[in-house]
Order: C-alpha cells, then structure tokens, then sequence
C-alpha cells in the first residue's frame, strides 16, 4: 500500500509528541520573559496558509493569556517550530480545548498533538478514568479523545489539580441563575481573581445582553466584584477551574474563535446536509461532528 505525505507527516508529528512529553523542564530557572518575547515574535512571523487561517491568532492568545506555567511551556516549545508544525498546533488546540469546550455536545475529531510523550501521557490519563460513577460515564471517559483533551489540558495548565475522576467533585460545580449559568457555559462570562482579597473575583463579560441585570452593579469605575461566601459545607468552586474558565474565555474572544466556534455549532444544528451553493465551511464542519 503507498504511504502518502499526510501518513509521512502523521508520523513525525508523532515523533514530536513523544519528544516533547517526556522532557520535564524546570520552569524556575528559565528567564520567561526571554522565551516569552522569542514565541510571540515567531508566531507573528507565522506566513498563513490562506484567508482564514487562524494560526496566528488563536496561538498569540494562548501565549496571551495562559497561566504563567503554561505560558512558559507553550514559550519554549513554539519558538523551534516551522510554519507546518505551528499550524499543526493551532489545529490540535483548536480541535482538542477550544471546540471540546464550546461544543461540549459532541466530541469533535481531534488533530494529533505536536506536544511531546502525548500518546504515553494520554494513555495514562485514559487507565486512571476507571475510577468514574457509573458504568456510562467509564465507557466515555476511557475514550481516548477525552484523555487527550485532559492531557492537553494539563499540559496548558498544570495547576489544573482535576482529573476525569473528579469532575463531579463539588469543587468543580457552580449554581447559577438560568441566563447566567448558559452565558458562563458559553464563556460569554468569566471570573476573574483579584489576588487581593480570598474568594474574590472580578466578573468579566464578553458579549453585552441581558444578563448585565442580574450581576452586581459595577463600581464608579465600571468594575464588578463578587466574592463567594461558604453557607453549608459545600466546597467553594475551585479557584484553578475558575482560572482556566477564565483564560480560556479570554483565548475564545481575543481570537475571535468564540463567534466562529458558535457559527459552526449553530450550523451544525440547522443543517442537516451541506448547503447546495457550497457555502458551509465542511472542513470546519467537520471538527464539530
């Protein structure tokens, strides 16, 4: 059988994330600011592949507004990347953390990681996913696209402190008002700490609407605040969980996949078939399903 470019490619990608999971680095001894600045000047040097190729854009909001660590790991594996790999990436963070979370629904086709080791981290991920309520949530956590996403996802932020065991863990729910709790799943709102005062955060909106009157009333500066209180021995949401909503958030609005990620779904939902004048973006579509 003929081996074609894309099995070639496949591979190395392959090669690539195996290299790069197993190498641990100790961030504390790394000038930061130095692979910060080297990473961002690569991803803008980036030649794009077409109209909308997004590379550019989603991989300089990761480097944006991820955690410091996460920052730092994204840094120092970016700047020894060619054009190919840098879109490579851009497709498997798209496919594996923006989509997944936007279009929670279905689980979309997930572009192999440039990341190093991620097939032995993944697999790790998926033999830990035993320890799961029921016997359906086992079966569909064990699938390998959920463990790559929980390996990508810690490999973005390594504070993250869940896993697939814990995800009905009290610290990981949140009740809210109806508008407010679909505008948060949206990452239409975000909570931001204020690392002043514990269990406070700003609150963040991206999309005006009329959940602006269910929120506290901004201060004379247009700030708002709220801080979270203990009533009954429920856990108070975790603040990590909040920070890679909130990051994750910013990535979705400051690249403009948050509108995008919403077009394909609403698509998706509409149409039953591709459109007879060719308009729907079927590669796109395709990462939805």
């Amino acid at each position: 059988m003929a081996t074609s470019r894309e099995d070639v490619f496949g591979d190395e990608v392959d090669d690539m994330i195996s290299n790069f999971f197993s190498t641990e680095s100790d961030l504390s001894s790394v000038p930061s600011y130095f692979d910060d600045r080297a990473a961002h000047e690569r991803v803008a040097s980036y030649v794009p592949k077409g109209q909308d190729d997004q590379t550019r854009d989603v991989l300089m909001s990761f480097l944006d507004f991820l955690p410091d660590d996460g920052k730092q790991m994204l840094a120092e594996f970016v700047v020894f990347l060619d054009d190919e790999r840098l879109h490579c990436l851009y497709q498997h963070l798209l496919t594996s953390i923006l989509m997944p979370m936007k279009a929670r629904s279905a689980m979309p086709q997930i572009t192999p990681s440039p990341f190093e080791d991620f097939h032995e981290a993944s697999e790790i991920t998926a033999s830990s996913m035993g320890e799961t309520p029921t016997r359906t949530v086992q079966k569909l956590l064990k699938d390998y696209k959920v463990s790559q996403i929980w390996t990508t996802l810690r490999k973005c932020f390594p504070r993250i402190g869940l896993g697939p065991q814990d995800i009905n863990d009290q610290s990981n729910l949140m009740t809210l008002e109806a508008g407010i709790h679909r505008a948060f799943g949206l990452f239409r709102i975000a909570f931001e700490a204020t690392r002043v005062n514990l269990n406070e955060y700003f609150i963040l909106t991206f999309e005006p609407g009329v959940i602006q009157a269910y929120l506290p009333r901004p201060d004379v500066y247009g700030i708002r605040k709220i801080t979270f209180q203990q009533h009954s021995d429920a856990a108070l949401p975790s603040p990590e969980v909040l920070e890679v909503h909130c990051a994750l958030a910013k990535i979705l609005h400051a690249s403009g996949m948050s509108e995008r990620i919403d077009k394909i779904i609403q698509e998706r939902e509409e149409l039953k078939c591709l459109a007879n004048d060719g308009s729907s973006d079927a590669k796109t579509l395709l990462f939805a399903f």
